[in-house]
């Protein structure tokens, strides 16, 4: 961050959506607040189980955060102790859901707290983060799945990692009796670098150089450069179009 940059410059714009693809019903939830310490939380949900069970669960994710969020006054003190807080909740009130409702969901999540020039975030699953500069992928989160595990053995490319058999199998999610494994990482962000949240609706069917550009148009807004993006991807999927943010 440069020297004299406010953290209101640094966030900038944050844009939001979310599809639903070809699938019967929409699993995915995305929630964005702004603190009064002038952080960000933005969270992403995919749920997984039939009969509205995934619904559930995203929904039961995205209540946990915002419960947290005003349970802490909306002022995060310490981004990765919240966000290590936020999974154990989260997990908690999926696990509760199931039992209510009698469909045990899953929820793969992704969370991220923006802070002035800095942005911490946490994941399950396969939604990811991606930390974006000068139209380029930065660096982005390791997908709790069988597809990364090929992907880092050198079997499969990155390229193929949406499109592979084994593309469901995860390795960890939120719901049932393991607890999660919460991955945190963290990055310094610099004007104009983008981070971009999303569910595996979207990165499955768009290469690295597209996911790379999204944000760094001048001929559109941020709006309508990730409205482009979630519909090419969805497009693309057809018949197997998932739910998309």
């Amino acid at each position: 961050m440069k020297k004299g940059v406010s953290a209101k410059e640094t966030i900038g714009e944050v844009a939001i959506c979310s599809l639903q693809g070809r699938r019967k019903e929409q699993e995915d939830r995305v929630e964005h607040w702004v603190g009064k310490d002038g952080s960000h939380l933005l969270v992403l949900c995919d749920g997984a189980g039939g009969h509205g069970g995934g619904a559930g669960a995203s929904a039961a994710a995205v209540r946990a955060a915002e419960d947290l969020w005003n349970g802490s006054g909306q002022v995060i003190s310490n981004a990765r102790d919240f966000l290590s807080e936020w999974m154990a909740e989260a997990h908690e009130a999926v696990n509760v859901e199931g039992e209510r409702t009698g469909f045990r969901g899953r929820a793969v999540v992704v969370a991220v707290v923006v802070k002035g020039a800095q942005a911490d975030w946490v994941h399950a699953g396969d939604c990811r983060v991606y930390h974006l500069r000068d139209e380029k992928i930065l660096k982005r989160t390791r997908d709790d799945s069988v597809v990364q595990v090929l992907f880092e053995r050198g079997d499969i490319s990155e390229e193929e990692m949406g499109s592979h058999p084994d593309q469901n199998r995860l390795l960890q999610s939120l719901g049932g009796k393991e607890s999660p494994r919460p991955q945190h990482d963290a990055g310094e962000l610099l004007p104009g670098d983008r981070v971009l949240l999303c569910s595996d609706g979207l990165w499955e069917f768009l290469g690295k150089d597209e996911i790379g550009m999204i944000g760094f148009s001048s001929r559109r807004s941020l709006q309508k450069q990730l409205e482009h993006a979630v519909a090419k991807s969805i497009s693309r999927a057809g018949e197997k179009a998932d739910n998309t943010s």
